[in-house]
């Protein structure tokens, strides 16, 4: 987890989406023997949200929670499907540099992470034909790590709510998602969907995903 970025320099090879995102979390070794340097965090990340993607949407907008390595992937994987970021974290500097190096071109916004701590009257305007979707791309949550403080008055009518911790995989976010009545997205959705694709890059040949159940189950075990 924390060699994504110093591994590149090793590399022989960067694809243009682990060039574009800026980190590495898969190396195949090529027959000349040289090393070649992928991101699969985005498309895993994406993998689970493609259906409803892939419908059209009047406007899409996601509120990501969190600016480390895990957000680089995501920003980037949700820009490219023309959606509309709020990305928080404790420096809003540092999302907003994050933002203008991984898409400069779009018109995303910053907000510091305790804002979604506190308790908004906000009036969300009728969202019917949107895609809202609301990520939290940082350890808080996860086993050993200090809670996610976040208010639900934030989140949209009929958004979805993703939480990319495997550990638990029902965090706190997600139970409180599900008891509100929002769709969920646990973290091993995003784990297996990125091993998918790496295992394709590994052995050119798509992975047999009718085990994926069992998958979880070993993963969970």
């Amino acid at each position: 987890m924390p060699h994504k970025q110093a591994v590149i320099p090793l590399l022989d090879r960067l694809d243009p989406l682990a060039t574009r995102i800026g980190a590495v979390n898969t190396i195949v070794r090529e027959p000349d023997g040289s090393l070649s340097g992928y991101n699969t965090d985005a498309g895993g990340f994406l993998e689970p949200l493609r259906p409803v993607l892939a419908k059209e949407h009047l406007f899409r907008m996601a509120r990501v929670l969190g600016t480390g390595g895990a957000a680089r992937a995501i920003i980037a994987a949700l820009a490219q499907e023309h959606v509309v970021i709020v990305l928080a974290g404790r420096d809003p500097e540092k999302a907003r540099a994050l933002l203008d190096e991984l898409d400069p071109k779009g018109e995303h916004h910053v907000a510091p992470l305790a804002h979604f701590a506190e308790p908004t009257d906000f009036e969300f305007d009728d969202r019917a034909g949107c895609f809202d979707l609301v990520v939290n791309a940082s350890p808080l949550g996860m086993a050993g790590q200090p809670p996610l403080e976040f208010d639900f008055s934030h989140v949209p009518p009929g958004s979805i709510i993703y939480d990319i911790v495997t550990h638990p995989v029902e965090t706190p976010l997600l139970k409180a998602a599900s008891a509100a009545g929002y769709r969920t997205v646990d973290g091993l959705s995003m784990l297996i969907g990125q091993a998918a694709v790496a295992f394709e890059r590994f052995f050119a040949q798509a992975p047999p995903r009718q085990y994926d159940a069992e998958l979880r189950e070993l993963l969970t075990s």
